[in-house]
Order: structure tokens, then C-alpha cells, then sequence
């Protein structure tokens, strides 16, 4: 082989990978890290209602961008729904509880949900 082309087989080999056991370490590092970073903030009432609202802010920011760019080509719908999943950990208090409202209202004063089978 001569040396132009070894040199252009070289450029089309792929750089070497992290060992699979590796990158899991990486991850479940980073994992515990942010998660003691989210007790650190939960314990500080102020500092946990500025994270709060501060995850409530995006999640609304990217809920409207994502209606915004429902009509053109592209991941719309995947934006609304990256938005949906962005609100609930910061408002965890009202899903429950429009969770536990629509059960009782499905069930309603005749219990018509209970007898209809679906």
C-alpha cells in the first residue's frame, strides 16, 4: 500500500470509544452529583421556590415555542411535548390534585364510569 493511501484509510477510522463500563460511571456520577445539588437547593426555602419558578418559566417558554412551530416543518408536537414534561416536577402539587378531580368527576354522582365497561 503506498503511503497516500494508508493516510486516507487512516482519516476513515473511527476514533476509539470509551469503554461501556466507563461512560456507566461517567453517568452515574454526573446522576449523583446533580441529585445532591437538587437536596442542596430543596432544604433552602428561598433558593427552592427561585428554582421552582425558574423551572416553571421554561417549561412555559418552551411550550409556547413549541405551539409557535406547530403549523411549519419540523419537531413541533416533539417541542410541546419536551414542555409538558419540563412543568410537571415544578408544579407536582397541582397534577395530583387535577388527577384526583378528574377521577371524581369519571366516577361522577351516578357512578356511570364504574357500570360502563369500555
Amino acid at each position: 500500500m503506498s503511503e497516500a493511501e494508508d493516510q486516507s484509510t487512516a482519516t476513515l477510522e473511527r476514533p476509539a470509544q470509551p469503554a461501556p463500563g466507563r461512560a456507566r460511571r461517567l453517568r452515574l456520577r454526573t446522576v449523583a452529583a446533580l441529585r445532591r445539588f437538587r437536596g442542596r437547593v430543596r432544604v433552602k426555602p428561598r433558593l427552592n421556590l427561585a428554582w421552582r419558578i425558574g423551572i416553571g418559566v421554561l417549561g412555559t417558554l418552551v411550550l409556547i415555542l413549541g405551539v409557535i412551530a406547530i403549523p411549519y416543518p419540523g419537531p413541533g408536537w416533539l417541542i410541546v411535548f419536551a414542555g409538558l414534561g419540563i412543568l410537571p416536577p415544578s408544579s407536582t402539587g397541582r397534577v395530583g390534585s387535577c388527577a384526583s378531580c378528574a377521577a371524581t368527576t369519571a366516577a361522577g354522582p351516578s357512578g356511570w364510569a364504574a357500570r360502563t365497561s369500555l
